[in-house]
């Protein structure tokens, strides 16, 4: 029902469309089809987008549900002033569907995590442009549109109509490629055409386009067209505001609201002093005033609360201003004030048009020359500007007619006119900036050749206009008649600007093959931004830079950015033009200065990277450099800022200053704001050796809701060269737990030795925010040098005849032994290894293989599981990793070796696991997420290497080919460790004190000697001594070697012993282990799990805080937490039962926590992921729960300790303790629960009417009886033969184990021989005093429990000591765990384990009695540590009473109890 209510709910409050809306409602609403509607402004052409949306959203809604992950709808408009009004109205209709509405322009930034949680972003071309660029073959962002909105599609005549044709080409061409469905809607005003623009859409016209003329306007319009003849500007101006002010005038005594534009900031406050100095002066004043009354005092007092001074002065006479220059609340009071009739005059520049829909009876157009930013000129307004404005005119609930009126000069009237009533057809602006947009689909990979980008340019507006109409593109009529395609013209566009491109060596292009390649230059001014024209300008600037100081750096910067603007002249005394600066030239200033800084960073000069990094901050923060970096923000005044300045004061200096060296010259009051700034806002690093902590505190509005961008680069002074750079982000958690982020690169060392290297970190969006990190080499001591061993290698003689092992190929060995008559060495031979010896016989295995197989490889993906690997082995593709079923990895192992998939995408895992060899390996990337740091980290060297072993066949190939896809700047590396010796280290220093742990539990180390001696013999030793610098080790003298090993000893030892896990003796130098260490060793337990037991076990932990404590284990600290998996983490958590810490989803532990919930709720998993790591976490679980229930039984709490098994219970057979144990039974679901509720047994005799509800596991046993037909008639209802055969393998081989209880140990009044009682396992009443067993007060018995199977002949066949566990990933032997306890106490008396029970079993338990007399109730509990539903216990009376002395004295317990080691 709710899937037909969304629209409903979205069009709440309206009743009916209108008639354009009603027309376009059947295609909207319940089609896919690409749309163009071309209407009048005000028309309603919001409200048919809002159709496509909510059809959009009922594609996703399932079950009751949105799938919010599957989607986002972008909608593109034309301006940030509309993208703000567009955001607000989408949020307030969509709100009761809980779909998210962002926007996302230049002022509204959003975090790749804000944008996933998003589904419909309102946003910009350019900013849309910049997306996609960024983010092609991003499935989390741009493969998941389905909807792309784009208003005002007329632009297209437009400056910004390359960026729309950019955009569309693009989506269009991911739609063709992926075969995916992008539904795109156009939404124009009216022009002439349509049929042109429909075609570039791909819009099909007999179904998606809807064309509506002026008569479809909702309030008719009339148009006045005033033209100004002057002999002079200043004549022009002002005859122009007294033809202004007599149309107002008129306008306003007939009663109707005016809407006045002008095109800048500052002419509108001007033009509205100008209207009301001519009413003062004429004596018409009181005509602009608007009536009085209670409302308008409400009004006036909102009026006095505004920022704003103009607003404030023009409202008492009737007129007010508009622009974006305003604050958005003054703005949006203004709105409110014309709304309301409170003001009758608005004067506004044009983004009131486009961005607000604001309608007056009346707009006036004051003038049509408009200053052109990028041009650096005036222009004349836009046809479509003077349309949107018009647009405005007429209120359609109180008007019948609106008017509007254009003010231009008399030469320009003509103009306007024609444009108005004969429209001439918008053309393409796409050939002006065609280099540019080429250069970013080859930077992106999307074009690669000339073939490809001429299909590329064929998507586009351009190509469309150009066989519409070519003579306006170059083209004569022959050439179009010859080539009606225009693939030649098409490909010779495509050549030429490829030329212009390599020139300026933004891309590589082989003219011969037609072939383009980006190059480094390329990549970064597409990843800034910057066109050909601004990079012709650019590439002087690197070589007057390298030695240059900040000012000529500054100076050829604005130099270049104001070339782009050709009315402005430049000389190094003055910048001249003829009109207003450009409100963009800090903007290009900008982003060319991060792509000079980018090019410094490729080209390694350090000292050049950070002037243009810090010229970046500058230009952004609009300081100077020397300026103080408190004055980033508007806390303290500007004198106080200028004497802390004057004492060139940096923050590292204010930071070490008293109050009382800071105080004087007046700055005593702003001390404390001073102190806040420093410690709060100003975000620092500081380093030590390789790690870096953020020494600021962490404010959102500050520095973000994700973390704060650095750049980090290792840099040698000496020959100023960058050897490593990366950028990286310190995020919110660990700048507030102040968490060490560990960076790990490597560099070259040079000898002779370099005096030192520099690592500096500088703040990416800070100025002042910076650290350097001296690495001095004086005591630097290197490992000793090792030939390669790899290549072709042919040592001498002599070194051959020393050697005791030699390992060479075949072929070089026959080369050799031909001679060894004349070789001692052969001759001494004595063993010989041949490796890979089936090489002999691979030519008989091959004929074999393909003679005797025929591949259908239709049958074979009908048996595969997984649906992405269906449909790429159709391909010939297979893929391998992890996450797949076990038999759908062996198929893909089976197609790969015998070639009927020629290519194989896999994770790194397979060249670990499996042998499998290509002729080419493809290594894509050497990084990996890191859930733990939260990072991409490099592959460690050993992984590659093992990765480029899978190249070449040895039975095919005579050599093979890997191909390693890197990151530029660690190019180097893998050159040099690819082709010489990788020094293995040791890694024992993180784990040194668990393993010293272990010895101490096994008795190994007694002592602090005991533990250096046991050091001495690993290789960790023999690494230090050999390369000591790699371990922190300064030299390798005696004395500093025992040092740093003692230091190293006793470091480890403390940490054991603040984990409970050892006592250091009195006397600081034996060790005795504790129970807590025994654990950690005997379960292969790390000393801070441990730890966690000691602080977080408690008397009663119930098994929901049990399943937390095992969650945060520290075995589970490395579970993976993938890119962008905290947000599957946070949708997985919304249907489990337990609600995990809203900020932890980035944490392993959560994660773990999640998976362990999922897992007992039977929950679907996101990703197939999530199913490898679920199988790592089960794995881990068991151990680290026994040591739970040991670390509750040694402290003797009962409760504790019968959850945990619970627990182990549990996590074995995939349910939650409250379910029914009857859905531990193989496909019964709960659905099924009713089939033994209403079971009735057919039962002859007197008890045929008797009826059984079978609850739970044993009463289902019971009830069968070991007759699978049983069981079969009561599901067979609901549950066909198969899954009827699995549930009763499952149920026929159950444990059913009869117990008996006697208790063993001596009595006074007993005969003698006879020293053991029997209990009575059946239940008793506490009345009855035959019940109570007699013991004595405090000595020790034994409790004797003999385990019986009873054979039901359910399962025939040898038994198993496997216990069934479908859901477990790991086989488990079947097993039992025995407690004695005292329930009133909640006390543990005895534990013990006991295995699988064959046939019959005694089990002892040893207990000493309390040593008060009295009554007690001890409870046996018998549980199984693998299934739920079967546990069994017995209470057990003890009467305990005094004994004789006698007794006391001679009572010897028997033999047997000697022996007993109660666990």
């Amino acid at each position: 029902m709710f899937a037909s209510n969304i629209g409903q709910l979205a069009f709440k409050g309206m009743k009916r469309l209108n008639r354009i809306q009603s027309i376009v409602f059947e295609t909207a609403y319940n089609t896919n089809e690409n749309m163009l509607i071309c209407a009048p402004t005000g028309a309603g052409k919001t409200n048919i987008a809002m159709l496509t949306v909510l059809h959009e959203i009922r594609q996703h809604f399932q079950q009751g549900v949105i799938k919010k992950n599957e989607f986002k709808i972008v909608y593109v408009a034309p301006m940030k002033a509309l993208a703000a009004e567009m955001t607000n109205y989408f949020s307030k209709r969509l709100e009761p569907l809980g779909i998210v509405v962002k926007e996302l322009t230049g002022d509204m930034q959003l975090s790749k995590s804000e944008i996933l949680r998003t589904q419909m972003l309102v946003t910009t071309p350019e900013k849309w442009d910049v997306v996609t660029r960024k983010s092609v073959g991003d499935v989390a962002l741009s493969q998941i549109v389905k909807l792309l909105i784009l208003d005002e599609v007329h632009l297209l005549h437009e400056d910004r109509g390359p960026v729309l044709e950019s955009i569309v080409a693009r989506t269009l061409r991911q739609v063709e490629s992926t075969q995916s469905m992008i539904r795109i809607l156009g939404l124009s005003a009216t022009l002439p055409n349509y049929l042109d623009v429909a075609t570039f859409l791909h819009v099909n016209p007999y179904i998606g386009l809807f064309y509506f003329d002026g008569r479809f306007r909702p309030v008719p319009l009339g148009q006045t067209f005033l033209g100004i003849k002057s002999a002079n500007k200043m004549q022009q101006l002002n005859n122009m505001d007294e033809v202004c002010y007599e149309s107002v005038l008129k306008q306003v005594k007939a009663g109707h609201q005016v809407m006045v534009f002008v095109h800048a900031r500052n002419a509108t406050v001007r033009t509205a002093m100008s209207l009301i100095e001519r009413a003062k002066n004429c004596g018409q004043i009181s005509c602009f005033l608007p009536p009085q009354g209670p409302e308008y005092g409400h009004a006036e007092k909102q009026v006095q609360k505004s920022r704003n001074k103009q607003v404030r002065e023009l409202f008492p006479d009737g007129f007010s201003i508009h622009h974006a220059g305003m604050l958005r609340q003054d703005r949006n009071l203004v709105e409110n004030l014309f709304s309301n009739g409170h003001i009758k005059v608005l004067v506004c520049t044009a983004t009131l048009a486009w961005g607000v829909n604001l309608p007056a009876h009346a707009v006036i157009i004051k003038g049509t020359q408009i200053y052109a930013a990028k041009r650096g000129s005036f222009v004349d307004l836009g046809i479509l500007d003077v349309m949107q404005i018009f647009g405005r005119a007429g209120r359609p609930q109180f008007d019948k007619f609106g008017e509007g009126i254009i003010i231009t000069t008399h030469d320009k009237l003509s103009h306007y006119l024609t444009l108005l009533t004969q429209q001439n057809p918008i053309e393409s602006q796409f050939l002006e900036s065609l280099a540019d947009n080429l250069n970013a689909e080859i930077a992106l990979g999307t074009v690669t050749n000339v073939e490809e980008a001429v299909k590329w340019i064929s998507y586009t507006y351009l190509y469309v206009r150009m066989r519409a109409n070519p003579l306006v593109y170059g083209i004569n009529h022959k050439a179009y008649q010859i080539d009606p395609t225009l693939r030649k013209h098409r490909e010779q566009l495509v050549i030429e600007v490829g030329r212009k491109l390599d020139k300026a060596k933004m891309i590589r292009f082989e003219e011969r093959t037609g072939y383009f390649s980006s190059t480094d230059l390329g990549h970064i001014l597409h990843h800034v931004n910057i066109g050909l024209k601004v990079k012709q300008c650019v590439h002087q600037i690197p070589s007057v830079t390298m030695e240059a100081s900040i000012q000529p750096i500054t100076r050829t910067v604005l130099r270049v950015t104001l070339s782009i603007y050709p009315d402005f002249t430049w000389n190094d005394q003055h910048i001249g033009s003829n009109h207003q600066s450009p409100p963009n030239i800090l903007q290009n200033a900008a982003r060319i200065v991060r792509a000079l800084f980018e090019i410094a960073l490729r080209k390694r000069w350090p000292a050049m990277t950070y002037r243009l990094l810090n010229l970046s901050k500058v230009i952004d923060k609009r300081l100077w450099g020397w300026a103080s970096p408190l004055r980033q923000f508007s806390v303290l005044p500007p004198h106080i800022l200028s004497r802390l300045e004057e004492k060139n004061l940096t923050v590292d200096k204010l930071k070490d200053m008293r109050k009382d060296e800071i105080a004087p010259g007046g700055v005593e009051n702003s001390y404390g704001k001073i102190n806040i700034l420093l410690q709060t806002y100003i975000s620092r690093g500081e380093m030590d050796s390789f790690s870096l902590i953020s020494d600021s505190a962490y404010v959102a509005q500050v520095h973000g809701t994700v973390g704060e961008p650095w750049w980090i680069w290792v840099e040698d002074p000496t020959n100023d060269h960058i050897y490593h750079s990366e950028y990286f982000l310190t995020l919110k958690k660990q700048v507030i737990s102040k968490e060490a982020q560990l960076l790990v690169f490597t560099i070259p060392i040079f000898e002779p030795l370099p005096s030192q290297y520099y690592i500096r970190a500088v703040s990416d969006r800070w100025l002042g925010a910076e650290a350097v990190c001296i690495i001095n080499f004086q005591h630097l001591i290197l490992p000793e040098r090792h030939p390669p061993h790899t290549g072709d290698v042919t040592p001498d003689m002599k070194s051959i005849a020393k050697a005791d092992l030699i390992v060479t190929t075949p072929e070089k060995w026959d080369g050799v032994s031909r001679s060894w008559q004349n070789r001692s060495y052969v001759q001494q031979v004595t063993i010989l290894i041949i490796d890979e010896i089936h090489l002999l016989v691979l030519k008989v295995n091959n004929a074999g293989i393909s003679d005797g197989h025929t591949w259908k490889m239709e049958n074979i993906i009908g048996t595969v599981r997984d649906s992405n690997l269906k449909l790429t082995l159709a391909f010939g593709i297979g893929m391998h990793h992890a996450g797949l079923h076990e038999r759908d990895r062996k198929t893909v192992e089976e197609l790969f070796v015998n070639c009927k998939v020629q290519v194989l995408i896999a994770t790194s895992t397979l060249a670990w696991g499996v042998n499998f060899p290509a002729h080419l390996v493809i290594i894509k990337g050497t990084e990996y997420y890191d859930g733990k740091t939260r990072r991409y980290v490099d592959f460690p060297i050993t992984d590659v290497l093992q990765m480029m072993g899978r190249a070449g066949r040895p039975q095919f190939d005579d050599q093979g080919k890997a191909v390693i896809l890197v990151h530029d700047i660690k190019k180097d590396f893998y050159k040099k460790f690819l082709y010489e010796p990788f020094p293995v280290e040791s890694s024992l220093l993180g784990v040194l004190s668990d393993h010293l742990n272990a010895e101490i539990a096994g008795g190994t180390i007694t002592s602090k000697q005991d533990a250096l001696d046991y050091i001495t013999w690993t290789y960790f030793f023999r690494r230090l001594i050999m390369n000591p610098s790699y371990y922190n080790l300064g030299d390798v003298s005696h004395d500093s070697v025992n040092k740093f090993l003692s230091h190293l000893i006793e470091k480890s030892l403390i940490e054991l012993e603040l984990s409970y896990c050892i006592e250091i003796g009195e006397d600081n130098r034996s060790i005795e282990p504790l129970t807590y260490g025994r654990i950690a060793s005997y379960y292969y337990l790390k000393h801070q799990t441990v730890k966690m037991f000691k602080d977080r076990l408690k008397p009663e932990c119930s098994t929901e805080e049990l399943l937390s404590i095992l969650s945060d284990a520290e075995e589970y600290t490395d579970l993976p937490v993938r890119h962008n998996e905290d947000h599957m983490n946070s949708e997985l958590a919304k249907c489990l039962p337990m609600e995990p810490n809203p900020h932890s989803f980035d944490s392993p532990h959560t994660k773990a926590h999640l998976l362990l919930q999922a897992h007992l709720s039977r929950a679907m998993l996101p990703c197939p992921d999530y199913d490898t790591d679920t199988k790592t976490v089960l794995d881990q679980a068991l151990r680290v729960c026994q040591a739970m229930l040991d670390v509750a039984a040694n402290q003797g709490w009962l409760v504790t300790a019968l959850n945990i098994t619970n627990l182990v219970q549990m996590v074995i057979q995939g349910r939650w303790l409250k379910d029914s144990s009857l859905l531990t039974v193989p496909n019964i679901e709960h659905h099924h629960l009713h089939l033994f509720r209403k079971w009735k047994p057919i039962i002859k005799g007197p008890h045929a009417r008797c009826r059984t509800s079978i609850e739970c596991l044993p009463e289902l046993i019971h009830a069968c009886g070991g007759k699978d037909h049983v069981f079969s008639s009561m599901v067979e209802n609901e549950l066909h033969a198969a899954k009827t055969k699995q549930a009763w393998n499952f149920l026929s081989r159950l444990p059913v184990i009869n117990v008996g209880i006697s208790v063993k140990g001596s009595w006074d009044d007993l005969v003698e021989g006879h020293n053991e009682l029997s209990v009575s396992t059946l239940t008793a009443d506490k009345r009855d005093d035959n019940k109570w067993i007699k013991l004595h007060a405090d000595q020790e018995y034994v409790l004797e429990v003999s385990l019986q199977r009873v054979h039901f002949g359910f399962h025939k066949g040898k038994q198993e000591s496997c216990a069934v566990t479908p859901r477990f990933p790991k086989s488990k032997d079947e097993g039992w765990f025995l407690i004695l306890g005292e329930v009133d106490k909640r006390e543990l008396i005895a534990l013990k384990r006991v295995g699988y029970v064959r046939n019959q079993h005694v089990a002892s338990l040893s207990f000493y009695t309390p040593e008060i007399p009295g009554r007690y109730i001890y409870t046996l509990y018998f549980m199984s540590d693998c299934y739920l539903g079967l546990d069994q216990q017995y209470d057990i009376y003890l009467n305990v009473t005094r004994a004789n002395i006698s007794t006391q004295v001679d009572t010897e317990v028997s033999d047997a109890l000697t022996e007993l080691a109660v666990k």
